[in-house]
């Protein structure tokens, strides 16, 4: 019987797999973007996580956050990420942070525990900005996802850094704030 990582081995190999179920990734914000990351690492291998939202599944998140069905409605978003995870990948270690992340907040977080990623998936520029910076300060490697409001054509997403960003209002609002930092 294929193991339930036998697709991600096929696709990335033996020892790429093994090197991702090493990995402990720190995802911070479960809403449109956070719940599908953490979902799609989740289920692809990776060894530990930790999940960080203060926030509750409303009606608003209906339409685009994987943990929003009206059977979860009012339940904090990382308790459904949670039981979705567990249930997805039994042996994924899932370390879940109920926080409202503020700037003096960060740098205890991300120091709790030997992160090899940190994946932004924050909607404050003030706290995006700081999470980027502080953990940059740490040597810490960042993806952060910026913004694509009013974009519909998904061929025209980039991978890049936060420099070589062009036409994203939330990527140069970033830009500034830590330019002031």
């Amino acid at each position: 019987m294929p193991t339930p990582f036998a697709r991600t081995e096929i696709l990335l190999g033996k020892e790429v797999l093994a090197g991702l179920q090493q990995f402990n990734v720190l995802l911070v914000g479960l809403g449109g973007v956070g719940g599908q990351a953490a979902e799609l690492l989740g289920r692809s291998g990776i060894g530990r996580m930790t999940i960080v939202d203060h926030d509750r599944v409303a009606p608003s998140n209906l339409n685009r956050q994987l943990v929003a069905l009206h059977s979860t409605l009012g339940r904090k978003k990382t308790e459904v990420m949670a039981e979705r995870l567990a249930d997805a990948n039994p042996e994924l270690q899932l370390t879940v942070t109920d926080l409202f992340v503020e700037n003096h907040l960060i740098e205890p977080l991300l120091t709790a525990q030997p992160y090899d990623y940190v994946i932004d998936c924050i909607d404050s520029i003030a706290c995006k900005a700081q999470l980027v910076a502080t953990a940059q300060q740490l040597k810490l490697p960042v993806i952060s996802a910026m913004g694509a409001g009013n974009r519909i054509d998904p061929s025209r997403a980039r991978i890049t850094t936060l420099k070589k960003t062009h036409h994203c209002a939330l990527a140069r609002e970033m830009r500034d704030q830590l330019r002031r930092l």
